[in-house]
């Protein structure tokens, strides 16, 4: 695990792609802290790709290929016809034991469900004339239409597929599996919030009221169910624009589930209906990541939301931007597709790590955290802010996977910590500048020292708490953060995390 970070940085650059590795490594702690996570900031900063880039690339490249192929390798119409000479996880090379010439046939996965999902979807049947097949398949085909040489044999091969899936054996296929053989994204689901969403029925799905028996499923659920059968890989949750309705409406269940262990009411029928349970848990392997646009078309988030995440800001700075354009080229995130799964059964056993059993600080790191927690619960508390057992818990955590996945010997603790007071601490102010200003002032001093004694810790700063002279900072991304905060609160007269 320790190695997680170089490798997702390294293998980035595959895919057009710079990642900060502060966010990488903080993202990932904090997953692992609590498989709750939330990105804040503008439209367009790289919010979304984060998410898809990490759930693509931990996740097993084709693993959702398994159950089709290896339908199509048992079945024996192919093997009368073919033998298998060679099998990876998205090639094959077989030969026509019929034919004559003994000649090669390669076969892409992809190409083979290029042809698989025409019969599945009409465009051909097993009438069509096998030319049109291929001129209609290659049409639309990622591959050049020469490439298409082997139609005879594809044709066929994705007909004898296509029987015996949908028509011989499907009886003998638990719902999950074959939702699985035509899932586009087995370990992931990318789903955009609606405006609408006023409950989990929107998330996750409802019982028909009008056929019996019937449960309309969404694409959380079918996650859900997977996740649930396949408990020993990660998967991946990824609501983007969460704040586009109110969370609380759609999401409470969720919320309370993840707390309590308990289960997520699906429907009031005491037996499985239409493949689904009357409950389900949400499973120790199943993550989930959220989107949170900063705009004035979106809802601020609640302290009961905040306080069961960790909240990582995205905000692109002028450099940044100018070396975007400078390099800039298109992503493909396919490019990076599976790199990472082999850290993807650790990465589930790390997170269900329990602390005080398998998760312990050492002696030096545990004191330093609690005299530092102690300072901070005090300032809060004496402006009625205080955090609770639940986020003393996870800093915690988030600082022993900060350690486990720095990978060197110049790992300070602090880091973590800053981390922590940036993600886990300042997302909860918000308020008007009477309320406020005393909390970031406090805050600001205990930032901006080891000491956290200089109370002359402003002279530093101008009226517009810009530094008048360059200095090291004890906490330097959270006081950053905190003199954002007082500008805006300076300006504006309220002030939240959130910044537009």
């Amino acid at each position: 695990m320790n190695e997680l970070i170089d490798k997702i940085q390294k293998e980035s650059k595959i895919a057009n792609i710079i990642l900060n590795k502060d966010i990488l490594l903080n993202f990932s702690s904090g997953l692992l802290a609590k498989p709750f996570i939330l990105f804040a900031g503008l439209s367009g900063s790289g919010k979304t790709l984060l998410s898809h880039f990490f759930s693509k690339w931990i996740s097993v490249k084709n693993g959702r290929n398994f159950l089709l192929i290896n339908n199509l390798l048992q079945n024996q119409s192919f093997k009368n016809k073919y033998e298998l000479i060679f099998q990876s996880n998205y090639y094959l090379e077989i030969i026509n034991k019929n034919g004559n010439t003994k000649k090669i046939i390669p076969l892409p996965i992809p190409l083979l469900k290029e042809w698989y999902f025409a019969f599945k979807c009409g465009e051909i049947n097993i009438d069509t004339n096998i030319k049109e097949a291929r001129d209609k398949v290659g049409s639309n085909s990622i591959y050049q239409k020469y490439q298409h040489g082997f139609y005879n044999d594809y044709f066929y091969i994705s007909k004898i597929l296509y029987q015996s899936t949908i028509e011989e054996n499907i009886k003998s296929l638990i719902p999950e599996e074959k939702e699985i053989l035509i899932r586009k994204n087995e370990q992931y689901e990318l789903i955009s919030v609606g405006a609408n969403w006023t409950s989990k029925d929107d998330l996750l799905g409802y019982p028909d009221a009008l056929n019996d028996g019937v449960f309309v499923k969404k694409p959380a659920l079918d996650l859900l169910l997977r996740a649930s059968q396949d408990l020993s890989k990660p998967y991946f949750l990824i609501l983007d624009e969460m704040n586009l309705s109110h969370v609380e409406r759609y999401f409470s269940d969720f919320l309370s589930a993840m707390e309590s262990g308990g289960d997520i009411t699906l429907h009031e029928d005491a037996d499985d209906r239409d493949g689904v349970p009357p409950s389900i848990k949400i499973p120790k392997n199943f993550f989930i990541i959220g989107t949170v646009n900063v705009d004035e078309t979106t809802y601020m988030f609640s302290p009961k939301v905040l306080d069961r995440a960790n909240v990582i800001e995205f905000k692109a700075e002028s450099d940044q931007i100018l070396d975007f354009l400078e390099h800039a080229s298109d992503i493909n995130l396919e490019n990076i597709a599976g790199q990472g799964s082999e850290f993807g059964e650790s990465f589930v056993e790390e997170a269900n790590k329990k602390l005080g059993l398998n998760i312990n600080l050492n002696d030096t790191d545990k004191e330093y955290l609690k005299s530092e927690l102690e300072i901070l619960f005090a300032i809060l508390a004496e402006n009625e802010s205080e955090f609770g057992f639940r986020t003393a818990k996870e800093i915690t955590r988030f600082v022993y996977f900060h350690k486990l996945l720095t990978n060197n010997d110049n790992w300070e603790i602090k880091d973590a910590i800053d981390a922590q007071i940036m993600q886990k601490i300042l997302p909860k102010l918000h308020g008007s500048q009477k309320k406020l200003r005393p909390i970031l002032l406090a805050l600001g001093q205990f930032c901006y020292t080891e000491t956290h004694d200089n109370d002359k810790w402003l002279d530093n700063f101008d009226k517009d708490y810009k530094c008048k002279n360059s200095k090291d900072f004890y906490y330097p991304t959270s006081l950053e953060k905190i003199l954002r905060m007082l500008r805006k609160v300076q300006r504006d007269g309220f002030a939240s995390f959130a910044e537009a």
